[in-house]
């Protein structure tokens, strides 16, 4: 499996499980120990794929962990800081998508963010990435029948990106990445129906 965003609090996480799992992992990201890549960078995208198409043939599946989030009044961003958003959230997913090569059968899935159903004020360019990202794994699973195509929804997870932007938030509120990493080893091996969405949430 090939996972984006590897290096981070989700991803990190995800790796670990599917190791357990008797899985290959092909971690990809900016700081991965194996792959590196800017993944916002369409060039570099379909070079890592190439390479790894190269070395493992088609692959098993792809999920894409990577993104950023910060929280910041909107009139106050830059222009940087919302391509970087846009770009590190939606562009680096749409990227992976097109280029990476897997088996008939295999799985995508894409993370997203409960902030997809409703705009968030205090970080609204990235919940609009989170929601355009649910619109496209609804669209690619219809364009890619041979695939599992599916969209994890977690609700607010404890990562290192959301303890800096919320240094003072519960972390007993918050779910752990392990909790998103254990439902898609489930989702690879139940294969609901292409194109849903699956929401993970703190157990109450």
């Amino acid at each position: 499996f090939a996972v984006t965003g590897a290096s981070g609090g989700i991803g990190k996480s995800l790796c670990q499980e599917l190791k357990q799992l008797g899985a290959t992992t092909i971690e990809i990201s900016q700081n991965a120990s194996s792959l590196q890549a800017d993944l916002t960078n369409y060039q570099e995208t379909e070079k890592v794929f190439r390479s790894i198409a190269h070395t493992y043939g088609d692959i098993d599946g792809l999920i894409n962990s990577i993104g950023t989030f910060q929280v910041k009044d909107f009139p106050l961003l830059s222009e940087e800081e919302i391509q970087t958003t846009i770009a590190s959230n939606l562009t680096s997913t749409i990227y992976c998508c097109k280029h990476a090569q897997i088996k008939k059968g295999g799985h995508i899935i894409n993370i997203s963010s409960s902030s997809y159903s409703k705009g968030r004020k205090e970080c609204l360019v990235y919940s609009a990435t989170k929601a355009a990202v649910v619109n496209f794994t609804q669209g690619l699973a219809a364009t890619k029948p041979d695939l599992f195509v599916h969209v994890i929804v977690p609700q607010r997870t404890d990562t290192p990106l959301r303890r800096a932007a919320f240094p003072f938030e519960d972390k007993n509120s918050l779910l752990q990445p392990e909790e998103i990493a254990q439902k898609i080893s489930q989702l690879l091996t139940s294969s609901p129906r292409s194109g849903s969405i699956l929401e993970v949430r703190k157990p109450i």
